[in-house]
């Protein structure tokens, strides 16, 4: 797997989760500051071992509310498949890490104001 396919991957998941955001553009209005803050973020990729696999955490904020929730997406490396919620909840998680053989992933989660592995 190499840096390109990887960028390739991540960037396909970014222009879709931005593809939400099209609607803005459809009903011809300028994009506002509220707009990027409600915008999903996109960070931590890490390939799986054997590389057809990329994780990344993907945030949200709730517009009327600011509260932020970070989860833990998977999307193929090679393209040909959506993004996949592996974690997705109302608790925070994020920080995914392979396990050496690719059989397990572990993450840090919010649970009850403090991060557990």
């Amino acid at each position: 797997m190499t840096p390109v396919s990887i960028l390739r991957a991540l960037s396909c998941t970014a222009g879709l989760t931005l593809l939400g955001i099209g609607g803005i553009a459809q009903g011809r209005r300028a994009m506002t500051v509220e707009d990027l803050i409600v915008a999903p973020r996109i960070a931590d990729p890490q390939l799986s071992p054997d590389g057809r696999t990329v994780l990344y955490v993907r945030t949200t904020t709730d517009g009327k509310t600011g509260r932020r929730n970070a989860d833990i997406v998977a999307v193929p490396s090679q393209g040909g498949g959506g993004p996949k919620a592996l974690i997705d909840g109302e608790k925070t998680e994020n920080t995914p890490r392979w396990s050496p053989d690719g059989k397990h992933v572990a993450w840090l989660a919010n649970r009850d104001g403090a991060l557990q592995v």
